[in-house]
């Protein structure tokens, strides 16, 4: 009945130019826009039932407490957060 999901915010330079690389990568102006590490549009989970999100170390061995939703927490460039998830 639970979970660990574990999240990693990638980390972009975002003063490098498109032009120069040769890359028509459409999503470059996405990755640099700024949303402050939240999860404003983490849908992967919206019809499923959780009962519980804690937050915890990457080996799920210690608890860093419980949080309402993805939405509440916020990770910085290059880090990882785990999360241990119990569905209803």
């Amino acid at each position: 009945r639970s979970a660990l999901l574990i999240v990693q915010r990638m980390g972009y330079d975002c003063r490098l130019s498109t032009t120069d690389s040769g890359s028509d990568d459409q999503s470059y102006e996405k990755k640099c826009s700024n949303n402050n590490g939240k999860f404003s549009n983490l849908k992967l989970f919206k019809d499923i039932q959780l009962e519980q999100i804690h937050r915890t170390t990457l080996t799920a061995l210690k608890s860093y407490g419980q949080i309402r939703s993805f939405a509440s927490d916020q990770i910085e460039p290059m880090e990882l957060r785990t999360f241990n998830m119990t569905f209803a």
